[in-house]
């Protein structure tokens, strides 16, 4: 099994590391897990072995062939898996959030603080008060797999302009195309909310359940386990 492979999985181990399990609550703005109580996943360092440069194949016939870049690499394993890769580019700053699809942002190159849910506020503006917390910063660098259920707000805080900040962004196979929503007012949030109940985790529920974890975990620690309580 070598890098270029898109079989294989998590960090090159034989046993990939278990995501970290950010469930975060809706302050009124932002739905976040308040449709379907399906927590992000961060997958960290995850697919760090792709983006090396494989050693040159020996065979003469191989050797003709063109190297797959690191990005092809990236979004053929992802593929293996059940996720379709649409897009390369960075992260907004401003917060906003997709109701249509979950989605999966892989670290190409660069480092960012990102923050999910919340969103800019002015002083006399804060958001209602919520039982559980409602947002929280994440660190990503490369080879950092963050998977964000429909209704979960994010944007950059911060971000490496050398090497930039670069991702290629992914969705479950099937699934409806990706739309941009603003955490903007209460009354949207609780509209969205329901949209998200009816088509995410309904009308659309065949493609966006049928996406394997990204890095191959079965089981305890994998997403059929760690989401299988939106399963509703």
């Amino acid at each position: 099994m070598t890098a270029d492979d898109p079989t294989n999985t998590g960090n090159g181990n034989d046993s990939p590391t278990p995501p970290q399990v950010i469930l975060l609550e809706s302050d009124g703005y932002s739905p976040m897990a308040r449709p379907s109580n399906l927590p992000a996943l961060h997958y960290k360092h995850a697919l760090t072995h792709l983006l090396t440069e494989p050693s040159p194949a020996s065979s003469d016939e191989s050797s003709r062939k063109k190297p797959k870049t690191a990005a092809e690499r990236v979004e053929g394993h992802l593929k293996s898996h059940g996720w379709e890769s649409t897009w390369r580019f960075g992260m907004y700053k401003h917060a906003h959030y997709h109701s249509t699809t979950h989605e999966l942002l892989t670290v190409l190159t660069g480092t960012a603080t990102l923050q999910l849910g919340g969103r800019k506020l002015s002083p006399e503006d804060e958001p209602p008060i919520s039982p559980s917390p409602s947002k929280q910063t994440i660190n990503l660098e490369p080879g950092d797999i963050l998977l964000l259920p429909a209704g979960y707000t994010h944007h950059a805080l911060t971000n490496s302009d050398s090497p930039p900040f670069l991702l290629v962004g992914s969705y479950p196979e099937g699934s409806a195309p990706w739309d941009m929503k603003f955490p903007d007012n209460s009354t949207e949030c609780d509209e969205v909310s329901d949209s998200i109940k009816d088509g995410v985790l309904t009308r659309s529920r065949k493609g966006l359940f049928d996406a394997k974890d990204p890095v191959g975990l079965v089981g305890e620690g994998g997403l059929e386990e760690l989401w299988a309580v939106g399963r509703v």
